[in-house]
């Protein structure tokens, strides 16, 4: 049976399950199309595109000054060399193998703190009775993950979203549970490969990666997996379903990988701040601060006597 890869679908929506703005509309299929009628001139235009896109793909593929920054969310490099397997047919199950493929490449400067797959065999996909299902937990390093799946039945078709929770390792001291750090943060990469139970070879997978904080605790696809469309009907069998996920835990050195900053606190992570941008003064703000940090001429500013220091003829020298 024909595999089915979506691991590198941009139209594969990745968002928070508790965003009030997520849409949970199915998505229509991508057709050609026009209003006045003109359906050939358009559908060769739409022709003439696509070619020119695959051939910038193998263009930059060939390409090896060509590299993805680390905050691409999508990647086609592999993290590991192509072997002569690779043109054997995919199988889900072998866990090992599957696991350096489907997960994005390191960002470049950075380690791994560990790495793990988890799979959870789904018996009927009808029978989950809530709409939030997590599923079994794992760890890799500190942190413990698990699935959730978003259970909506809309008219004679199944979706199930899926997402990715992580949470912090309580830490266990003398017989007594400590506290867990209000500030904890995990940066991940992650896949998600949803595959029929009776043939491995037929599934779906999507990856990406995030920055997991208290303030978000999940993160994964919207509509996974559809009953309305034929493709995915073919991975589930007979009601069953496997979801694996695969995790890779980063070790940031920088505290700020993947971080969104909303709710940064400077000061408490360097001990300096920022300056606010009061309307296009971001140039003069930078200026200010190449000046403090050069240790020299901010020794000159200091020396520069204040009018109390005047007046009071008070005689202060800098450190």
């Amino acid at each position: 049976m024909q595999s089915v890869h979506e691991q590198d679908n941009p139209f594969n929506d990745q968002v928070d399950p508790d965003d009030s703005s997520f849409d949970d509309g199915s998505s229509g299929d991508m057709s050609v199309y026009s209003v006045d009628g003109n359906n050939e001139l358009r559908m060769a235009e739409f022709n003439r595109m696509q070619q020119q896109i695959m051939m910038e793909n193998e263009n930059e593929a060939t390409n090896p000054e060509h590299q993805l920054d680390g905050r691409d969310a999508v990647s086609n490099q592999l993290s590991t060399p192509p072997s002569d397997t690779d043109s054997q047919p995919h199988n889900s199950s072998h866990y090992e193998y599957n696991l350096p493929h489907l997960l994005d490449p390191i960002p470049p400067d950075f380690q791994s703190l560990g790495e793990g797959y988890s799979t959870w065999e789904i018996a009927d996909i009808n029978g989950f009775q809530v709409e939030k299902t997590p599923g079994p937990k794992f760890q890799v390093g500190d942190y413990i993950f698990n699935l959730l799946v978003v259970h909506q039945r809309r008219y004679n078709y199944t979706q199930l979203s899926v997402y990715l929770e992580s949470h912090p390792v309580e830490q266990v001291t003398d017989g007594e549970t400590e506290d867990v750090a209000k500030d904890w943060f995990v940066p991940v990469q992650f896949a998600i490969d949803a595959w029929n139970p009776d043939d491995p070879s037929t599934h779906k997978n999507n990856r990406s990666h995030f920055r997991y904080s208290p303030l978000v605790t999940d993160w994964g696809f919207v509509n996974l997996i559809s009953t309305k469309t034929v493709m995915d009907n073919q991975i589930i069998s007979k009601g069953k379903l496997n979801l694996t996920v695969y995790v890779r835990v980063i070790d940031d050195y920088t505290g700020v990988l993947w971080h969104d900053f909303r709710e940064y606190n400077s000061k408490k992570s360097t001990g300096y701040v920022g300056i606010n941008n009061q309307g296009a003064t971001c140039y003069l703000n930078s200026l200010l601060q190449s000046y403090f940090f050069t240790k020299k001429f901010r020794n000159k500013v200091y020396q520069i006597p204040t009018e109390d220091e005047l007046n009071f003829n008070i005689d202060w020298k800098p450190k």
